[in-house]
Order: structure tokens, then sequence, then C-alpha cells
């Protein structure tokens, strides 16, 4: 045991609430709980964490964390040592905040615990305060937050190296900022102060010099203000460089007109120019900002790169009351002391109701704010837009283009001079002007939960939102998020203060877009926003919006959207993408298309109200027949050989889930949503029900359990609907395994006895006979071995009686489990190799991985552990292809036995953690308690003897939903490492409980281990041992 685990740092830490977990990366990684330092000791460890807390909230790949702990030579075993080191953690911090999501570890803790995430939201929330002072206290407390240089335990890596700079960047920025903040709230000694040091110690930065040039003029200084900039143009000097543009300018007006230099709060401060000619056209910020903290910074980011050779131009997109206008004026505001020649601001009423604004009169509307008089305006577009570019010629401008419909519109409204920056909003995602003008795309997506909560506390007031917070929540969410309808929503609150939230968002959920509306303001109501976008579409794409709100799944591919049409593919690609460029679709992932809910509601009615039922009924059953031949295509490849519903005979429609194992699997996967939906939609019946039946093996292999259970509820009850016996015996076996899969024996009992009925009455002897044999497994898994003999028996003998032979291969080995569990190895070693040779036969990967898997254990019993782990390898790969992750689980438990056995304690360990991370991700508590049990033996092996007793407890409590055997080998596990702490009354105890448990049951290997054990017991010289076992639940 390490110093640091005597001292209690690598222990999980335990209380009676939740505990304040608190991460620092701004210097060396530390990591308290409840202000407790529980460092990590281990330099590859805390290299480990800090990699996770890199990305907190998104999964690591293992690839990403062997690459941060090792760099690019890691030693062959990186890999398990990782898992080993992701183990800790997860001791340490707890396994929900550390958790493998299929695709990587994910470090699931609240960002703002980690004080880097805390700085930046700090520094973000100055950017924006409008009072000084406020803007000082929020700097000093992201300031105090800085020790050194982020992340570095990861110098070798490159994402850290790049965030790290980042951050750098961002305090530099935080400083810049105080100062300026300083200089506005009055207080130029400290300022002066603090913007030496800044340039003594980042002479190359021109703000801190601009800022103090700025500081020394307004405190009378003017000598020492031109001091500084030759002080700045000597360092310049040095790197072959000159000042340029605003420092230059500033140097000017001291030298001009000594006193006459303006410091506001902005970073940023010009020399004053002649009030005409200079526009300040931006409207007032909205009320009640929140969030867009991603896409302000990013739009700091282009700013900040200063004027280049080209016209800096931002493109902000989005659907439709999004809250593009909201960002750019709040944007603007915050940098407009950034522009010393003023702000230019039109609304082209792009998607409005009437005409979009021509450019000739924005063009108007801009030189009139330049000073120019009405009668001198050009009333020809080319010549008014010479003279706006000769106007705005060496001057640097802010000009934002609000609503814009397209690239024409827009492009003759851009300045010519690479000082200004253009910042355009629209509905259109504007590509032309992103392809030929440089233009910097940034779309804006509805708001986040918690940033929809804050929007309505503000409009509505703290204390009606805590009067009913669980209404307020629905709120949002019924209104997608989305900060047009979120303020309609408010607004129609605030005027009726006693109208209770809950019965307003009753009245929503009936009819969404008829509530979203606002009294003589109709272009402030969501349904006509739509309206605009909708209307600018051609014919075609009008027809596809329509048909897209039929589908009840979240998103849709191209082809799924083809047949739902009635398209060739390519139109249906080159519709889905006019729809995406209008932001009536988002892209979720490359070719896959959704919509958030109120446009989804905006496209059915627009379906209902337009399209003729049966041209409706018509597109979803398409789209039903080509979700059911993808389906089937997926099933006949990864498990072929699982009874399923008769299905209609007709050609393919669709091959989507053909090809490879992995291809099926992914084609499931990414389709699994739209399944579940449309399953649980009230479709047509039949379909719903096959459906549903072609899935089942799919969630058995994933354990996607809530999922399964809704799907088979919702097909039972289309199934009865329709008055289908045969897929109400599917569905019933379907809810029955998968109460199974969860450890529910009397769910699973009462629906496979239902289902066994229901298969006799309908005469379908290939049913009763999969019925019967997954009744022998309840009884299995219950401890009645010989009753699940029995069935699974007479299982065997129908299904060769109909020369069924998947099914024979399916219950031989089911056979061949209880024989191995009863010790009966000979008869086992017979079941498992017919049911070998039926299945390499049929060409069925997993049934003869399963087969492997029984006849390895047969050799691990046997004591030839050697041949057992070749064997395993083979069936692991089995496993992995079909995507069975339970399974995979199952033989890295066997694995870590194995080389447990061999004394390799290292690699053991390495499975046993890969064991449990997948019997945990699958959600099979049998699983789980079997690799809980492994993980404790590689505990004791190691000397652990509390740890391992601790697992051994956790699999224990795992006996209700498991099984007698996986309660018997806990039992085991808790005498033995009660033996070797020294508490042989204990031993005894847990030693008599396992024996006399296991031979009740008939459990002959798991007995003779309990008894070998209760033997050596009972050798260590105790004779004052209890006769019979008195601790309470265990007898």
């Amino acid at each position: 045991m390490s110093v640091n685990e005597q001292n209690g740092v690598n222990r999980p830490y335990v209380a009676d609430t939740d505990p304040m977990l608190a991460v620092r990366v701004l210097g060396p990684l530390s990591v308290t709980i409840d202000d407790r330092e529980v460092t990590p000791a281990s330099v590859r460890q805390r290299r480990l964490l800090a990699a996770l807390v890199l990305r907190v909230g998104r999964p690591v790949s293992m690839d990403a964390l062997v690459d941060a702990v090792w760099g690019e030579r890691p030693p062959r075993s990186a890999v398990n040592s990782a898992q080993s080191y992701v183990s800790r953690l997860r001791g340490l911090l707890g396994p929900a905040v550390l958790a493998w999501t299929g695709s990587g570890y994910e470090l699931g803790v609240d960002p703002a615990a980690v004080d880097a995430y805390r700085f930046e939201a700090l520094v973000d929330q100055a950017r924006s305060a409008a009072d000084p002072r406020a803007a000082l206290g929020l700097l000093d407390a992201a300031l105090a937050l800085w020790n050194d240089r982020p992340y570095p335990e990861l110098a070798h890596y490159e994402p850290a190296l790049a965030q790290a700079a980042r951050l750098t960047e961002v305090y530099l920025t935080g400083r810049e900022l105080r100062s300026g903040a300083m200089l506005a709230a009055g207080q130029l000694p400290e300022a002066i102060a603090s913007l030496y040091e800044l340039t003594v110690q980042y002479p190359l930065r021109e703000q801190p010099w601009h800022q103090l040039m700025s500081a020394l003029h307004r405190n009378g200084q003017q000598a020492d203000a031109l001091a500084a900039f030759r002080r700045y143009d000597e360092f310049l000097a040095e790197q072959g460089l000159e000042p340029q543009g605003p420092i230059r300018d500033l140097r000017t007006a001291i030298l001009a007109a000594p006193g006459s230099v303006r410091t506001g709060p902005a970073p940023t401060t010009a020399a004053d120019r002649p009030a005409v000619g200079v526009p300040a056209q931006l409207p007032a910020p909205a009320a009640a900002f929140v969030g867009r903290h991603e896409q302000l910074r990013s739009l700091d980011d282009l700013l900040a790169r200063g004027p280049g050779p080209a016209l800096a131009i931002a493109a902000v997109a989005g659907s439709a009351g999004v809250g593009k206008t909201a960002v750019a004026v709040r944007w603007a505001h915050r940098v407009r002391d950034r522009f010393p020649d003023g702000q230019l601001f039109v609304d082209l009423r792009g998607f409005a109701t009437g005409e979009p604004v021509r450019p000739i009169d924005a063009l108007t509307g801009f030189l009139a704010g330049l000073g120019v008089a009405p009668e001198r305006c050009p009333v020809e577009l080319d010549q008014a837009r010479a003279l706006y570019r000769s106007l705005l010629a060496g001057r640097r401008l802010l000009v934002v283009l609000d609503n814009a419909a397209g690239v024409e519109q827009v492009r003759p409204l851009l300045p010519g001079e690479p000082g200004c920056f253009v910042l355009i909003t629209s509905r259109d995602r504007l590509g032309g002007l992103i392809a030929r003008d440089g233009a910097q795309p940034f779309r804006l997506h509805p708001l986040s939960p918690d940033e929809a909560g804050e929007l309505l506390s503000r409009l509505l007031g703290e204390s009606r939102v805590a009067e009913d917070r669980e209404s307020t929540v629905d709120l949002a969410a019924t209104c997608a998020y989305l900060p047009l309808a979120l303020r309609v929503a408010a607004a129609a609150l605030t005027a009726e203060p006693d109208w209770p939230v809950h019965d307003y968002v009753k009245r929503l959920h009936d009819d969404r877009l008829n509530t979203l509306v606002v009294e003589g303001d109709p272009e402030s109501t969501v349904g006509v926003a739509f309206d605009a976008s909708y209307r600018a579409l051609p014919v075609a794409a009008q027809r596809l919006f329509r048909l897209l709100g039929l589908v009840p799944g979240p998103d849709i591919s191209v082809a799924a959207a083809a047949a739902l049409a009635g398209l060739p593919g390519p139109e249906a690609e080159r519709l889905l993408d006019r729809l995406a460029a209008a932001h009536l679709l988002d892209r979720p992932a490359h070719g896959r298309y959704s919509c958030h809910d109120l446009l989804r509601a905006y496209a059915h009615e627009s379906c209902r109200r337009i399209d003729p039922p049966a041209d409706r009924e018509a597109a979803t059953t398409r789209l039903y027949e080509w979700y059911e031949s993808g389906v089937d295509a997926a099933a006949d490849l990864l498990y072929p050989h699982m009874l399923r519903l008769p299905r209609p005979a007709r050609n393919p429609i669709s091959d989507a889930g053909a090809g490879t194992h992995a291809a099926a699997l992914a084609w499931l996967d990414a389709e699994r949503r739209n399944l579940v939906a449309l399953v649980r939609h009230a479709g047509p019946g039949a379909h719903r029900c096959r459906l549903a039946d072609g899935m089942r093996g799919y969630f058995h292999l994933g354990r996607h359990t809530a999922e399964w259970i809704a799907v088979a509820e919702a097909a039972l009850t289309a199934a009865e609907g329709i008055g289908d016996r045969l897929a109400q015996e599917a569905a019933r076996h379907s809810l029955g395994t998968a109460y199974r899969s969860i450890g529910d024996r009397s769910g699973a009992l009462h629906q496979y006895a239902r289902a066994l009925w229901l298969a006799r009455r309908c005469g379908w002897r290939d049913a009763e006979a999969t019925t019967l044999g997954n009744l022998g497994m309840i009884h299995h898994a219950q401890g009645r071995l010989d009753a699940a003999v029995a069935r699974l028996t007479r299982a065997i003998a129908i299904d060769r009686s109909t020369g069924r032979r998947a099914g024979v291969a399916n219950n031989l080995g089911l056979l061949g489990d209880v024989h191995l569990d009863q010790g009966r190895f000979a008869e086992a070693r017979a079941a498992y190799g017919e049911a070998l040779e039926l299945n390499r036969v049929a060409g069925n990967v997993h049934g003869q991985a399963l087969a492997r898997t029984g006849l390895r254990q047969i050799s691990l019993a046997s004591g030839r552990p050697a041949e057992a782990f070749g064997w395993f390898a083979d069936a692991l790969a089995g496993y992995t292809k079909v995507g069975d992750r339970d399974g995979q689980a199952v033989i890295h438990h066997r694995m870590s036995v194995v080389e447990g056995d061999r004394g390799r304690v290292r690699a053991a360990r390495a499975h046993a953690v890969r064991a449990l991370d997948l019997a945990r991700a699958a959600g099979d508590p049998r699983t789980e308690a079997d690799s809980l049990a492994a993980l404790g033996a590689v505990l004791g092996r190691e000397g652990r003897h509390r740890a391992a007793s601790e697992r051994y407890q956790q699999a224990y409590a795992l006996a209700p939903h498991s099984s007698p055997r996986h309660e018997i080998e806990a039992l085991t596990g808790l005498a033995r490492s009660a033996w070797e702490l020294g508490d042989l009354a204990e031993a005894d105890r847990y030693a008599r409980a396992a024996a006399d448990h296991a031979a009740r049951c008939g459990y002959r290997p798991a007995e003779a281990r309990a008894r070998t054990t209760l033997d050596l017991v009972q050798r260590s010289g105790s004779g004052r041992m209890h006769a019979s076992c008195t601790r309470p639940g265990l007898c």
C-alpha cells in the first residue's frame, strides 16, 4: 500500500451528501473534494486526469488518453495501464463521475467545478458588464484563479498546448480589460501602474501601450504619453516592425490636441473624431440576454485578428426566432468603441412581411448617417455604392446588416475598406458570400435548457419561476428553447400575472403555434416567422418540408427522406440541402437532417392543411416499408437464426442495414431513435409489430433495455389492436427477454407464460420451443437446475421435430450452461460440441462464440487454463464482430480468471476492469456480479483484502438481480477475504452459507470451491466456529 493510500489520499470520499468537487488546472493540477486534497500522487495518473478535464463533459478515446499520458512512444502495456489508472480515478471520484460512454471515458462533472471554465466565464461576464466597477470585481475574481501556465502536466500533448495558449491569451486580455475598467472608473493612478507592469512584461502587445498612452494623456502627462509611444516604437524596431493604425492615430491626436483623448470602458480607445459624420445607428440591445458565450467569443477572436488585406465579414445564420439579431446587436454594443468612426445598422427585412429593403434604399440610409445631405445622395445603385465606399476609405466602421435575404441584397453594401468590419445576420447560409468574399460563418442554435431557464427567470421573475419550476422547465422544452418562442410565452404570462404556468403549458401542448402569438404584433409571432422562410422555398422543397412533419423520429437520412417523398436519392438530397440552407433543417451529422419541435409542428400542421389524406397515408407507408426493409437486412446479417415473425413476400426496398456486420450495427445505431419512434407512433399496426420484432436481437446485443421495453410494449398494444396473436406472442416474448436481461425474473416469467400460451394457441411450434428455452434460462437463474434441464430438453425435442436447427443449437448451448453449473462436464461438453457444429454449418458467428465460451469454461474448470485462454480470444473476436457487449464482458471476466491463475496479476486486473466497464454499459447484473468477483480476486492476489471484500460485497448486493451462483461465488470470496484478514469466525459463517446454498441448488463446482475454502478456514485452528450460519440475510 502506498503512502498516499495509507494517508487516505487515494481512497474514495464517502459523505452523506453529494461531495463538492473542485479541479484546478490553471497551474499544477489539483483536485479537492469538500476542500479535502485528493490529487493523485502518480504523475501519469495526473496526466490522465488532466486529459479528461481538458475535454470535460465529452468522451475521450483510449488512444487520446494513451497519447496524453505517454506521448509518441507509449509502451506495449499502455492501454492496460491506462485502464488501471481510470479504475483508480473512478474509485477516487466515483463511478458516476467517470463513465465509459461507448466511444471513450467521460468526466461527467459540472464545468463550473473546473477553475479554467470559471475563469473564462468571469472574463466573458466582465467584457459584457456595463458598469466598470462591476467589471473590475469580475476581473479580480477571474485573475485570482490564475496560478501559472495551464496544464503543465501535459506539456508534450498538442491539444493541451493549444488550450494553454488560448487560456493564456484570455488571461492577457483579462488584464487589459481590467486596466480599461480602471480607466473607465476614474482610477487613473492605479491603471497607470498596472499598465506600466503590463508593458514591461509584454512589450510587443499593442493594447497595453495604447491604454497607457491614453491614461497618461488623460492624467495630464502628455510628455510621458509620447515617451511611451517612443519606447513601443523602439521595441517594434528591434523586430523589424513599426507601429500601425490606431496607436499612430492616438499619437497624432495627442500631439495635435492635448487632453482631447477619451478613454471608455472598452480596451481599445481611439482619438476623438468630429461628431459630424460619425454614425451611431445601433438599436438598443435586447433585454434579458443570456448565453451565447461561445459565439460572442468567436466574434471577438475574428475581430482580434485585426485589419488584414481583405474585409472582415462575419455571417451569423440560423433559423427564425433563434436570436440572431439579439446576438449581433449585443456584440456590436460590446465592441463599438473599437470603431471610432461609428456604427451603421440596417434591418434588410429579408424574411419579414412585405418587400425586402432594396440595396439602394439601405445605402441611402447609410449615406445619411455618414453626413451626406439628402440632395447629394445618388439615386443610382452604382453611384451610391461608389460614394459609400469613398466615404469609408481610411476609416474604421462597424457595419451591421440584419435579416438579409441573400447574397445579392448584401454584396452592394460591403465596404471597400479592409479596416471596417461587417456583421450580417440571415436565415440563409449565404454560401456565395462565404465562397467569394471570405465571410466567416457563425451558426446559431436554440439555447441550452439551462440558458432557456435563465431567460425565463429574467423575463418572468425568479419568484414566479420558483412557484412551479417543473412547469417552467416544461415550458422551455415545449418552446424548443427558441428565444423568440420563450419571449412570446413570457410576454403572455407577464400580461396575465394570475395565469398558472402549468395551465399555459397545457394550452401550449395542445396547440403550440396558435398559442405562441403576440396580439397586435404579427411579426413577433412564431408561426408568422416560419411562414416567411417557408414561402421563400421552391414548390418541391415546400412539399418535402411538409412531409417531414409526418416523421416521428428526431432526424432523417437522405435515403429515408427519398422514400418518404417518393423521390430519387439525388433529388431528395438536393431539396434537403435547400431546406438546410434556409435553416428550416439542421445537419446534426453528415447525411442526416433534423429540425426542432416548433418547426416540426409547423411542418405537420402545414402538411395536414395542404396535403390530401391519401397522399399523407401513402408517404407514411413508404417510410415504414423502407425502415422495415432495412431492419430485415440488418437482422438477416446480425442474427439470422433468431426466430422472427413471418414477413410478407416483397422485393427489398432498402439494403441500408446490409453489408458487413459493422455496417449493419452502425446503421441500427444511427437509426435507433427513429425506429423506436416509429414503433411507438400511432402508425400502421402490422409494420410497427414487424419493426419491433426485427429489433429484438439488436436490443439484446446492445442492452438498450429501456427502449427495448418501450418498443415491445408499443408492439403489444399494436398487435392487440389489429387482433394478431402471432405478433402478440412475439411482443410478449420480447418483453420477457428484456425483463430477464435486467434481472427481473418475476416479470420475465409472467411474459414468457403468456407467450407460451399464445404460441400453443396459434400452433406456432417454433415459438413454443423458443419460449420453453427461455423459461429454462429463468429456472437456471433461479437456481432450479433440474427444472431448467426439463424445460430445455423439451424445447430441443420440439426443435428437432420441426427441423429448426437454429433452435436446436441455441437450446443445446443453454443446456450446456446448466450442466456446467451442475458439474456434469461430459454432458455439457456434448451439448456445446453439437451446438458448435450446428452453428458452424449454419454460419452463425454469434452462436459459435457462445458454444466456444462454454467449451473453454469446461477446460478452465478442468484445470487447463492455457487451453481455455486461446479459445477465449477467438470467442472475444466473435462477440466483438456482432457488437455483443455482454458477451465481450463475459470473456474478459474469464480471461481475468485465467490470467490470475497464471500469476499475471496486472493482466488479470486489466481484463477485470474492462469486463466491469462493459457489463455496466450493457446493464447486465449477472455479468457485473461476475466482473466484481473477478476484480475482488485480483485485489486479493495483490494483498488488498479489504478492497477485495468491498468488491465481493458489491457482487453479493446484486444477487437479487443475478442468480444463486453469483451469490455463492460472492460469499465464497467474502469468506476468503475474511480469512486473509484473520477474522476466522466471519470467514466460517460466509463459507458455510456458500456451501449450504450451493448444495441445495445443485451447483456442484461452486459447492466444491466453497467447501475448499471452509476446510481452509477450519484448518487454521479455530475450534470456536458456530455450527450454523447466524449472519442475517445470508442463509
